[in-house]
């Protein structure tokens, strides 16, 4: 891997920055590439997201994997449309606008800076998980797979432990939803079986199954009871 090197230059009316250059490169496509690809390339390109390795390729950190670009890039966008993708834009981008700074400050030698050296990490790894649907991302960096798996021991671990935390609040939530729900039904059920003190049904009241018994007549004989969904049958009043 060889270490890229960002110009970062001084404020002045001749300097030119790393984003600036990266704008006019980006010019050179517009009419030939699709805008939101080139919009996508610009932003990788903006946030460094570019490996250039010692054989002329470049690794390129896409959203959920790494893309290797030698001419072409392998990822499918490229595969299925065969047009030029995100990735393969932004390596000729930050390649473009790596050659803007250089021409700039070869014109204004007196404004060139101490160059910045930044290199993408040669140990990377994306963790996703989803809790109660949100999706979540943790994007790790180090400078071998040894540091970077001591890290995941660590790092594992207490994700593993905000999750649990984060479903069992979900299900005590739930639950006191749940208890309150059927608090509410009990009392609104209670207020339906009580008997009213001025109905004539009052005095006559099943305390088997907690309701009141309705009169019912027929000729001069007179009953009181209520049907019992449970034994399909009818209670009768007995006294």
């Amino acid at each position: 891997m060889t270490t890229s090197h960002i110009i970062e230059p001084t404020s002045t009316s001749q300097s030119l920055t790393f984003e600036q250059a990266l704008i006019r490169a980006a010019s050179a496509y517009e009419g030939h590439a699709d805008h939101a690809r080139l919009a996508k390339a610009v932003e990788i390109a903006k946030a460094h997201g570019i490996t250039f390795n010692e054989d002329g390729t470049a690794t390129v950190q896409g959203s959920r994997h790494s893309h290797h670009v030698n001419g072409t890039c392998d990822c499918a966008d490229t595969q299925f449309h065969g047009t030029y993708c995100k990735h393969f834009m932004a390596v000729e981008l930050t390649k473009m606008a790596q050659n803007h700074l250089k021409a700039h400050y070869a014109h204004y030698p007196q404004e060139q800076p101490t160059p910045w050296q930044c290199a993408q990490a040669p140990s990377s790894c994306t963790i996703r998980w989803e809790v109660d649907g949100i999706a979540l991302m943790l994007t790790m960096r180090n400078s071998s797979d040894q540091h970077l798996f001591a890290r995941l021991g660590t790092v594992l671990p207490r994700i593993k432990d905000t999750v649990a935390a984060a479903r069992q609040q979900r299900r005590d939530v739930a639950r006191t939803r749940h208890n309150d729900e059927a608090a509410q039904a009990d009392t609104a059920a209670t207020r339906r079986t009580e008997p009213d003190p001025g109905d004539d049904n009052a005095a006559h009241f099943c305390v088997t199954h907690d309701v009141p018994f309705t009169r019912r007549s027929k000729g001069n004989h007179v009953w009181y009871s209520h049907w019992d969904d449970d034994a399909q049958a009818w209670c009768r009043e007995r006294r």
